[in-house]
C-alpha cells in the first residue's frame, strides 16, 4: 500500500520545522515587529487593516504561534502537491519530498509575518486556477473560487495582487482588469518589487535561495500551461528575493515533470536522498538563523553598561523593543541612529574600541 503524499510531506515538514519548537524565540527581524503587536500591544511596525486586526487578536503563546505557522506551511505544501498531481498523475506525489530541494517553504514560514497567512490562500487559489484551466470545458466554479481567494490574500499581503497579473498570462480576459491596474498603479507595481539594495530580502539575483530545486525550471518548459506564470514569478524572484516563494509551486511541478520525462529510477533515488539531506540542513538553518543567543547577550550587556542609552544596527530595533529596551531605530535603515558618542552593538567593525565580543556580535565604545 502506497503512503499518502500528504503524510510523507507532513513527516518531512515536521522534521525540518519541528526543531523550531526547541528554540525559545523566533527567527527573523520583522517577526518581532508582529510579536510586539500580538504580545505587547505595541504597533511599532505600523500595521493597519486586516493585518492589524489579525495580529492584535491572536493570543500570545509562542508555542501555539509556531504551531500556527507549521499549519500554514503544511496547508501551503498540500496545495502545491495537489497542483503537481494535476500535471502528473503518476509522478505528482513526488512533490511531497521534491519541495524540500528548496529551503524556501520552511524558512519563509518560520517568520511570524502577515504574508505567512496569505501564502496558503494564494497556493489554494493557484491550484483551483489550474484545475479550472486543465478541465475541458473550463470549470467556472473553480475559476471564480481562484479569483475570489485573491481578495482575502490581498487584504493580508499586498504582494498577492501580482497573482491577478500572472493569471492574465493564461486567462487573457483578466487583462481587462490587470493591465489598467498596472498602468494606474505602475509606481506601486514596480516599487513593490524593486525596493532597496540594503535589505537581504530585497536583494536581486540570489539564485542560490532555491538551491537544487532551481533545476525544476527545466521541467517547467515541458508545460506550456505553466511556463508563462513560471517565468513571471521567476523574474520577480530574480528582482527581489522576497518573491522567490511565489515561484516555488512552479519549480516543484517542473521537477515532477522532469522526473516524468527522464523516467530514471536511479535519478529518483538520488533526488530522494538529496531531499532528505536538505530536510536536515533546513532544520539546522532554523536553529542557527538570527537572532542567536549572542545577539540577546550583546543587547543585554550594552543595555546594562549604558543605563539603557545605547545604539545598535537598525535591524536589531524590534529585538530591542521586544527585550524591553528603548529605541526609535527600527523597521528601516532610514531610522538608523548615530553611533558617535554611544555604546554601540553591531556585527560590523565600527572603527571604535571594542568592549566585548559575543559570537559574531560586537559591543563598541564610539
Amino acid at each position: 500500500m502506497k503512503l499518502s503524499p500528504f503524510l510523507i510531506f507532513f513527516v518531512l515538514l515536521f522534521v525540518a520545522f519541528g526543531i523550531y519548537f526547541l528554540r525559545p524565540d523566533f527567527v527573523g527581524m520583522d517577526s518581532y515587529g508582529h510579536l510586539l503587536l500580538t504580545c505587547q500591544n505595541n504597533n511599532a511596525m505600523g500595521a493597519t487593516g486586516i493585518p492589524f486586526l489579525l495580529f492584535d487578536a491572536i493570543p500570545c503563546n509562542l508555542i501555539e504561534l509556531k504551531m500556527l505557522l507549521f499549519c500554514c506551511a503544511f496547508v501551503s505544501g498540500c496545495f502545491i502537491i495537489k497542483m503537481a498531481m494535476l500535471f502528473s498523475k503518476e509522478h505528482g506525489w513526488r512533490a511531497s519530498y521534491l519541495i524540500f530541494l528548496s529551503p524556501v517553504l520552511v524558512l519563509e514560514f518560520s517568520k511570524f509575518e502577515n504574508d505567512a497567512f496569505a501564502f496558503p490562500i494564494l497556493f489554494a487559489s493557484l491550484y483551483f486556477f489550474f484545475k479550472s484551466l486543465k478541465a475541458n470545458p473550463v470549470l467556472r466554479k473553480e475559476m471564480v473560487l481562484a479569483l475570489a481567494l485573491l481578495i482575502p490574500a490581498g487584504l493580508l499581503w499586498s504582494g498577492s495582487w501580482y497573482f491577478l497579473v500572472s493569471y492574465s498570462l493564461n486567462f487573457f480576459w483578466l487583462g481587462l482588469i490587470s493591465v489598467p491596474a498596472i498602468l494606474l498603479f505602475r509606481k506601486s507595481f514596480v516599487g513593490g518589487i524593486l525596493r532597496t539594495s540594503r535589505i537581504a530580502e530585497d536583494m536581486p539575483f540570489l539564485l542560490h535561495v532555491h538551491w537544487v530545486l532551481i533545476l525544476g525550471f527545466a521541467g517547467v518548459i515541458l508545460s506550456p500551461l505553466l511556463l508563462p506564470q513560471a517565468v513571471f514569478f521567476f523574474a520577480m524572484g530574480l528582482a527581489s528575493a522576497k518573491f522567490w516563494i511565489l515561484s516555488l509551486p512552479f519549480l516543484v511541478c517542473g521537477a515532477v515533470l522532469l522526473h516524468e520525462r527522464l523516467n530514471s529510477p536511479s535519478l529518483n533515488t538520488i533526488a530522494l536522498v538529496i531531499a532528505l539531506f536538505a530536510v536536515v540542513g533546513t532544520a539546522q538553518s532554523i536553529m542557527l538563523n538570527p537572532p542567536t543567543e549572542s545577539h540577546w547577550q550583546a543587547l543585554e550587556f550594552a543595555n546594562e553598561i549604558s543605563d539603557g542609552n545605547y545604539a545598535a544596527d537598525w535591524g536589531y530595533g524590534y529585538w530591542r523593543l521586544w527585550a524591553g529596551h528603548d529605541t526609535n531605530s527600527y523597521g528601516t535603515f532610514w531610522k538608523q541612529e548615530d553611533y558617535n558618542g554611544m555604546i554601540a552593538v553591531s556585527e560590523q567593525p565600527l572603527g571604535c574600541p571594542q568592549i566585548k565580543q559575543f559570537g559574531k556580535v560586537g559591543v563598541w565604545r564610539c
